[in-house]
């Protein structure tokens, strides 16, 4: 038994980090509308999801890392961790090479990537300094491998928080100052590059690591895995930028503007979600190694999967009825999108929070090889479906697809979990299927009062209306959670989880 302190402990410094970040986020993107435009939003969104075509380069080296060091950790093998960690950094240091030549050789097809953009000074400067941010991870970050996989990534998270605050304030003062995008990358930059670096220092007094030799037999073994994980790199780099490509292409630049604002708080969203449960996987590992597969296997996973649907239930009903009075209040009533658009939205974001549990056991478990095809047909079902729906729908049509791909991830990736993980038969699964059907029906009865509600408006005046509407909105989602509690066992069974604080 993993003792739930290491979960906590990650958990609630994440989630401050969070915060901070989110605020920081907020007043930026702000500042950013106001001192320097939309346009120049739309152009470092659509830069940054060609960047992220090049990050596949990485390959999924850091994730198999990650796995590899679950079994050394646990029988403090130094030697192996030594190992291990000379293999990253070398290997990290060639693709960190690797992206930027690659980023500057994209320069002189920039005009083709963005419809509706003078491809000008200003704009290949801002291509050149987001590559150079995005180089740094790779030179001087990869000791944050050796602390995840740990479970020590709170420290990480600390470091993270001090220079984001900081650097953050200062990004802030020069866009204000000198209304100079341009220079708040750079600031950016040196954020990147101080806080790795004295994550590194740290990380090297903390483990005392040996000055080891590159093993190629060891690299080789590590090898086998990354060619499976890179489809999932691929799937991942799919869902996350193709979106933005192909609404600058198909339909300009500037809707990724507009659409941006939303995905920022989505980003948000996800990454405190990501806060409270990106410690799983480790844990998740760590169960797998001492061979906890038993009876209680599948209780747990159940467990996990209902916090994460509770959860993804007090996410979804705010976000439909309440992110376009929030876009209104902080950019501006002029980029406030169409309501279908909002429901897509919330479909990728619930489905997002409520299956990744998913992942992370396939992740503890190694399971690369047996996630690869599943990686690749999302990723053609995602392009096909998008491009098909940017054609016919607009922006609508490539969020349908985004939802579909999402779709299919669950029930495959689902399958693996019970299948290959759990070791359980079909009738097993079909139950678990069952259960998210019942929870979703739920959400979905839960938002009947809010619709009627904000139809009928019962209350007069702008502020007491939305208080109003936010107070039935939360209201429905406990009266909901109230009578799974009376039906079911998962919540009981989270609620003892939760206060006995162990997996």
């Amino acid at each position: 038994m993993i003792q739930g302190n290491v979960i906590l402990k990650n958990s609630i410094v994440g989630f401050l980090y969070q915060i901070v970040l989110l605020f920081i986020q907020f007043i930026t993107r702000i500042i950013i509308l106001r001192y320097i435009g939309i346009e120049m939003v739309g152009i470092s969104s659509t830069l940054s999801s060609i960047l992220a075509t090049l990050s596949l380069t990485e390959l999924g080296f850091q994730t198999a890392i990650v796995y590899f060091l679950y079994e050394p950790l646990h029988n403090d093998n130094k030697e192996k961790i030594s190992q291990l960690m000379v293999i990253l950094r070398k290997v990290y240091i060639i693709i960190g090479i690797i992206f930027l030549l690659f980023s500057i050789g994209l320069i002189p097809i920039l005009n083709l990537l963005m419809k509706g953009v003078a491809i000008n000074k200003q704009v290949i400067e801002i291509h050149i300094l987001l590559s150079l941010n995005n180089a740094m991870t790779y030179f001087v970050a990869y000791k944050r491998a050796l602390l995840y996989a740990d479970q020590k990534e709170y420290i990480t998270k600390i470091f993270d928080l001090i220079f984001n605050f900081l650097f953050g304030v200062l990004g802030i003062a020069i866009i204000v100052l000198f209304n100079n995008y341009v220079m708040f990358l750079v600031i950016q930059i040196f954020q990147v590059l101080t806080c790795n670096i004295s994550l590194h220092i740290y990380t090297s007094k903390k483990y005392l690591l040996h000055k080891n030799k590159f093993d190629w037999k060891l690299f080789k073994q590590i090898l086998k895995e990354v060619k499976n994980i890179f489809w999932e790199k691929v799937a991942g780099y799919v869902y996350g930028a193709t979106d933005n490509l192909i609404i600058s292409g198909f339909l300009g630049t500037i809707y990724v503007g507009y659409i941006s604002n939303y995905n920022v708080l989505i980003n948000a969203i996800k990454q405190f979600v990501n806060a409270i449960f990106n410690s799983m996987t480790p844990v998740i590992g760590k169960m797998l190694l001492d061979g906890d597969i038993s009876e209680k296997a599948e209780e747990k996973f159940i467990t996990y999967s209902y916090i994460r649907y509770f959860l993804a239930s007090v996410i979804i009903l705010p976000w439909i009825f309440f992110i376009n009075y929030i876009v209104k209040v902080f950019f501006g009533s002029q980029y406030i999108m169409e309501q279908v658009i909002i429901y897509l939205m919330a479909a990728d974001l619930y489905i997002h929070i409520a299956y990744s549990g998913n992942c992370e056991y396939i992740n503890a478990a190694g399971l690369f090889k047996e996630d690869k095809i599943i990686a690749f047909m999302g990723a053609i079902i995602n392009i096909i479906i998008s491009l098909i729906g940017a054609l016919k729908c607009g922006i609508e049509g490539v969020l349908l697809g985004t939802v579909i791909s999402q779709v299919f991830f669950w029930i495959t990736r689902s399958c693996i979990v019970y299948f290959k993980i759990l070791g359980l038969n079909l009738r097993s699964y079909f139950l678990y299927i069952k259960k998210n059907i019942m929870w979703l029906f739920m959400l979905a009865i839960c938002m009947i009062p809010n619709v009627c509600i904000e139809k009928s408006h019962i209350v007069s005046g702008r502020y007491m209306e939305l208080i109003f509407n936010m107070l039935i909105c939360f209201l429905s989602v406990f009266i909901g959670q109230l009578i799974l509690f009376c039906l079911t066992e998962e919540p009981k069974k989270a609620i003892r989880f939760i206060l006995k604080s162990k997996l």
